[in-house]
């Protein structure tokens, strides 16, 4: 193993606070272990039923022209309601998709702290 060495101390703090920098963000990014989403099928279809239930084309979206697609990493939280780990898509659709997400409230307490998938197609 090589050792970069520098004779300017300030330089050694900078490239040391960068390095600790970018390990951090690769560790914060890896995504949960497969363990976590290992949800029977009654169980998914159970999700996706009652978010669909709540998350309809958005008439706003439809008069404009605005279709897109919106994936969010979901857990359901101890009372049951959804926690929203990361969220990407339609920036146009986004805030919508989480509004909406709030109304869901999930009965099955065997799902609390369960990290899932949804994808919403918002097409005309």
């Amino acid at each position: 193993m090589t050792t970069l060495k520098t004779t300017n101390p300030l330089l050694n703090v900078v490239l040391t606070t960068l390095f600790v920098m970018i390990a951090s963000v690769l560790i914060a990014n890896e995504p949960p272990t497969e363990g976590e989403y290992l949800l029977t099928k009654d169980q998914k279809q159970e999700i996706q039923h009652l978010v669909d239930q709540e998350i309809t084309f958005p008439t706003v979206a439809k008069k404009f022209g605005i279709t897109g697609i919106v994936k969010a990493q979901i857990m359901v939280t101890p009372y049951g309601k959804l926690s929203i780990e990361a969220i990407n898509g339609e920036k146009e659709l986004i805030n919508y998709v989480k509004e909406s997400l709030k109304r869901v409230t999930i009965e099955d307490y065997t799902l609390i702290g369960k990290i899932f998938i949804v994808q919403f197609h918002f097409r005309s």
